[in-house]
């Protein structure tokens, strides 16, 4: 086997592996606020919204659950006006 004591301990007592109720409704309410600016909201933003909503969360812990649901952040490309080249004849 290769996996730790510990690992295999908690596992037979049940606590491994197991996602709280708590953390749960922290990844819906992620989920949720993700989906309502429309893929525009990384972690730096999420953190403070969920903290609004009285989550007790961190930016790396809101990172680290946003990686492991597949949300990914787009980043809007910024309006740049196109011009006929001019040239000099």
């Amino acid at each position: 086997m290769d996996i730790s004591r510990s690992a295999y301990y908690a596992y037979q007592q049940g606590r491994s592996y197991q996602v709280s109720e708590e953390k749960r409704m922290l990844i819906t309410a992620m989920q949720d606020s993700f989906a309502d600016h429309r893929r525009r909201y990384g972690s730096r933003r999420l953190t403070p919204e969920l903290q609004e909503q009285g989550y007790s969360v961190g930016r790396h812990q809101v990172r680290r659950l946003m990686h492991q649901e597949g949300l990914v952040a787009i980043q809007p490309r910024s309006f740049v006006r196109q011009r006929p080249t001019v040239s000099d004849d």
